[in-house]
């Protein structure tokens, strides 16, 4: 057989027999097609429920509350009435009370002289961060009244560093009463700072139109939480030397030169 003969032969067996692996090819494309469209269906549904877990985990891992971060205490310095307080929690500074001094006459305040007029903190005013009780208000000052003495706090109690306090109480309508703390000026006005000290009294006065047993107590706080500093502590008594000391002054010499 020539050439010729075998290429009709091959074209005639092409036109009636299909090429290998022709016949289903159709249905196995449809079956991948198929089978490829599940496994992306699965893939889908699994990532579905990978986010609905989180969403389900991540409220879980949250704090069901918000704590409140407790404020920075405040210290109040009232150096011209020779006290400290840190403000008790829950409660807050309103307003600082000051006077201006034209000069500090004779070192009111230990270390200082005399100087340019300037305002100095002599109280403070402090009033519940929340506001309540309804208009309560507590005021810490001193009294240098010069008739003052310490029938103010006697019959009274003392704080741990023996100083004397007493609760007088107030006339109703708001006025809750006052605490009388003896704070002796060791530095007078007038005076330097020596061995003797003036009579003061340091106040705590308290107010609310509501519920002043709660503002007494706060003010039962601060008389015990008030620290003295400055001219309401006492000084340390002045260096001597003892009368038999004897002290050598030289040695040698002679005559009236000696």
């Amino acid at each position: 057989m020539n050439l010729d003969s075998e290429l009709r032969e091959l074209l005639s067996r092409v036109d009636e027999t299909p090429w290998p692996g022709e016949p289903g090819a159709y249905d196995r494309f449809l079956r991948r097609r198929t089978r490829r469209g599940r496994i992306a269906a699965a893939g889908a549904a699994l990532a579905l429920v990978g986010v609905m877990a989180g969403a389900v985990l991540v409220p879980r891992l949250r704090p069901t509350e918000v704590v409140p971060v407790a404020p920075t205490s405040t210290t109040v310095r009232a150096e011209n009435s020779g006290f400290e307080l840190r403000v008790p929690a829950g409660w807050q500074v309103e307003r600082e009370l000051t006077v201006t001094l034209a000069q500090d006459p004779g070192g009111t305040l230990p270390g200082t002289s005399i100087s340019a007029p300037r305002p100095v903190v002599v109280g403070v005013v402090l009033v519940p961060r929340s506001g309540r009780p309804d208009g309560a208000r507590i005021t810490i000052t001193t009294d240098d009244n010069a008739q003052l003495d310490d029938s103010a706090v006697r019959g009274g109690s003392r704080r741990a560093d023996g100083r004397e306090y007493k609760f007088h109480p107030g006339s109703g309508s708001g006025d809750v009463g006052r605490y009388a703390v003896l704070w002796p000026d060791w530095c007078r006005m007038g005076r330097g700072c020596g061995g003797s000290f003036w009579p003061r009294l340091l106040l705590v006065t308290g107010s609310a139109r509501s519920d002043g047993d709660q503002v007494r107590q706060v003010m039962k706080r601060v008389v015990g939480a008030l620290r003295p500093i400055t001219n309401s502590v006492r000084p340390p008594p002045p260096p001597t030397v003892p009368a038999k000391t004897k002290v050598l002054l030289g040695t040698g010499g002679g005559g009236r030169a000696a």
